[in-house]
């Protein structure tokens, strides 16, 4: 069989196992849909990416995707139940429901999967999350699911398997045209002012590296280098004013590749498309726990990549520390 007959084949079985709600789609993004799914097939790494790396803090994983009008979002949290309960069937595993209204017309859906490993307490939350929807993904519910603070390798791997689980048990998928994968990364003490900066600066300086690795969609411009650089140019601006800590809070905060959150202590990578590929998602968590790692511990080898001239390379990156 040559390689044009195989994919058409492959082209045809991923129509056929395309869910229901494909039949509320256009052929065109179905089509684009399983495009991706042969591509991957042929650039797929032959080997897994590593499940131990070492986390230098704890970490928080955000994902953001899509679901089957017709599920429900209590159904999600319950087959999280599920999978944790074969993974730790000692774990205790329930399921909360914290919804609420917002009269008239709002609700806000958000479920928390509580469950114990070797005696440590974990939550997984499952919530509604219309930003990733609209016209560009008709009739699919907008979902985000975050996991637990995470302190080892295994409980990312433990959260990737739960959200692999989904595919099948709910038909969730990705939805990089507007959604992303979210990594909080808990700082040891609140950076100055000059070393956030430096921070800026310093994926600014990457940027073309790590973009090339992590694609960002173009509807997700926002969280481009233009945006990046303009954070730059107004902490700049309040470092030399000496703004008010609010002010500067204020920036911080705002919609970026890297944004601070303050009542968790934490700062957050927004680099990724949403994406439920397994090597992806712990490639890119390993790169934000090393990124923030090497300029939290002010990393010598950062510092070189930032004042050398051209290009710095993907690879550079992974060996900062």
């Amino acid at each position: 069989m040559n390689i044009n007959n195989f994919l058409v084949l492959t082209l045809i079985l991923l129509l056929n196992s395309c869910d229901a709600a494909n039949q509320q789609r256009s052929p065109s993004s179905i089509i684009t849909d399983c495009s991706r799914s042969i591509k991957r097939l042929f650039t797929a790494p032959a080997v897994s990416y590593p499940r131990n790396y070492k986390l230098y803090s704890t970490l928080g994983m955000e994902f953001e995707g899509v679901l089957p009008f017709s599920i429900r979002y209590k159904a999600v949290a319950e087959e999280i139940q599920k999978k944790l309960l074969d993974m730790y069937p000692e774990s205790g595993v329930t399921v909360k429901d914290l919804s609420y209204a917002i009269p008239p017309e709002i609700y806000v859906e958000i479920l928390e999967v509580h469950y114990q490993v070797m005696g440590k307490k974990h939550v997984i939350t499952v919530k509604n999350d219309n930003t990733v929807v609209g016209s560009f993904i008709p009739a699919r519910r907008g979902i985000e699911i975050t996991s637990t603070v995470m302190s080892e390798s295994s409980e990312v791997n433990d959260f990737v398997k739960v959200l692999s689980s989904l595919v099948d048990s709910v038909s969730l998928k990705e939805a990089p045209k507007t959604g992303g994968i979210h990594v909080h990364y808990g700082l040891k003490r609140k950076p100055s002012l000059k070393k956030t900066i430096f921070l800026y600066k310093a994926l600014d300086k990457l940027y073309d590296s790590v973009a090339k690795e992590f694609t960002i969609n173009k509807r997700r411009d926002f969280l481009g280098r233009e945006r990046l650089q303009n954070i730059i140019k107004t902490l700049e601006e309040h470092q030399i004013n000496k703004s008010s800590r609010e002010e500067v809070n204020n920036t911080l905060d705002a919609r970026s590749l890297i944004r601070f959150v303050e009542k968790f202590g934490t700062v957050e990578m927004r680099v990724s498309n949403s994406t439920l590929n397994e090597n992806e998602l712990h490639r890119y968590t390993d790169f934000v726990n090393r990124f923030f790692y090497s300029w939290e511990s002010e990393s010598k080898k950062l510092t070189e990549l930032f004042e050398r001239a051209g290009d710095v390379e993907f690879h550079e990156v992974m060996d900062i520390i």
